[in-house]
């Protein structure tokens, strides 16, 4: 391929991310057609349309899950990558739904995880394709819409589709990822307070951006931005929650069941150092620890956490611990979803 067409290759791969990105293809409302929402579905019709005109064969399977595949017999080596996106969350400088190239950098939402992996593999199968070479079985681009919030396109994948003899997921550190941690989504929950009203985060995966604080008595609204960031990193990000708590005055504090909890077994603290020491590393790397979600109104709050804990721990011993310390302040703590290591 002479430079001139490896250009041009770059150029349209780029085109169809920019297009793709301008979806915002965050799960949303169910409708008879789009389980997940609407806007994930066009990404896929998009995508798949895209591996089409390619010359490859495409599926698409209840508007869940849809795969691009090159090959006509033989075993499937899988490339599994999702369309879905986390809210964009707030603290963009620009249109996050918009792709921009800056300082050598492309900045969007997905542009990372995983729309940008999902483009780039389709692009090197087109590349593999017309330099004339032949697969020795099949190779199916699986592209997923509901990653970001359980993988309950992956689920309804396995109930009949054929299961590939090979794989590898274009997401997170690649290329080489040895081992998955556990993931605890946890809620804490309590009573709610008529002196103080919160509002932080969208999703427990997510590093919260902002954090709101009313006091209904006065009026008064406070509002403190953080960095956000993803929950398998939340060091890299600051958390709006933390930050909001530690500015408030003790009395306030001490309004509030979940405000004292928070303030006395996380803070600013990633790492989960409440917890046993035994619990929280090995050699997958360290327990992280993120408080995605505070909801305090006047009837109740709750709390939401994201933990992943080491592949050697065992996540009901976590649980307990987080129970443990819930109880000291008469909160009770939940399992929301539980993915082993």
């Amino acid at each position: 391929m002479s430079n001139e067409e490896m250009f041009a290759s770059k150029e349209s791969a780029l085109q169809v991310l920019s297009e793709i990105i301008a979806i915002p293809s965050v799960k949303s409302d169910p409708t008879p057609d789009a389980p997940f929402g609407e806007a994930t579905v066009r990404a896929l019709d998009y995508l798949l349309g895209i591996g089409k005109d390619m010359g490859f064969h495409t599926e698409m399977i209840d508007h869940k899950v849809g795969y691009i595949e090159w090959g006509d017999s033989g075993a499937i080596t899988a490339i599994l990558c999702h369309l879905d996106v986390v809210p964009a969350g707030e603290g963009w400088s620009a249109d996050p739904f918009h792709l921009r190239r800056e300082n050598g950098l492309l900045i969007g939402r997905g542009v990372v995880d995983d729309k940008g992996p999902a483009v780039a593999a389709l692009f090197a199968m087109k590349r593999l394709k017309e330099s004339g070479f032949t697969p020795c079985g099949r190779i199916r681009l699986i592209l997923g819409l509901d990653e970001e919030s359980g993988s309950l396109c992956m689920e309804r994948y396995k109930e009949t589709e054929e299961f590939p003899r090979h794989g590898f997921t274009p997401d997170a550190s690649f290329p080489v990822i040895f081992a998955e941690k556990g993931i605890l989504h946890i809620r804490v929950s309590g009573p709610g307070s008529s002196s103080i009203h919160v509002a932080a985060g969208e999703r427990p995966n997510m590093v919260p951006a902002a954090c709101r604080v009313t006091l209904p008595l006065s009026g008064t609204t406070y509002e403190v931005l953080g960095v956000p960031a993803h929950a398998s990193t939340p060091h890299v990000g600051e958390n709006a929650i933390a930050r909001m708590i530690s500015q408030l005055p003790e009395d306030i504090l001490a309004s509030n069941r979940l405000l004292t909890f928070f303030k006395e077994f996380i803070g600013f603290d990633t790492t989960g150092e409440f917890l046993s020491q035994d619990l929280r590393s090995d050699a997958a790397g360290n327990l992280t620890l993120n408080a995605g979600i505070l909801r305090i109104d006047a009837s109740s709050g709750e709390l939401w956490i994201d933990i992943r804990y080491p592949v050697s721990k065992v996540g009901e011993n976590v649980f307990r611990e987080i129970s443990d310390a819930a109880a000291k302040h008469s909160l009770r703590a939940e399992i929301l979803s539980h993915a082993l290591p």
